[in-house]
């Protein structure tokens, strides 16, 4: 059996993973499906540009159907 993953390191208190919020805005396209744009809350306008993920409606899961 291997070691279970940790979210720690070893030798240090903070997560091994960065946390930060996240704000989203939904984008209404007229042909399109409509999609919203994640991006990290306290980007700023530069970062805005490449820190984003886009989900369109054909993306989402049901959170319970995958439990």
């Amino acid at each position: 059996m291997s070691p279970t993953p940790t979210t720690r390191p070893a030798d240090d208190d903070q997560p091994a993973h960065p946390r930060f919020e996240l704000e989203h805005v939904t984008v209404e396209n007229e042909r399109l499906p409509d999609e919203c744009v994640v991006f990290p809350r306290n980007a700023g306008d530069d970062e805005r540009r490449t820190a984003w993920m886009i989900a369109t409606e054909e993306s989402y899961v049901d959170l319970d159907s995958r439990r």
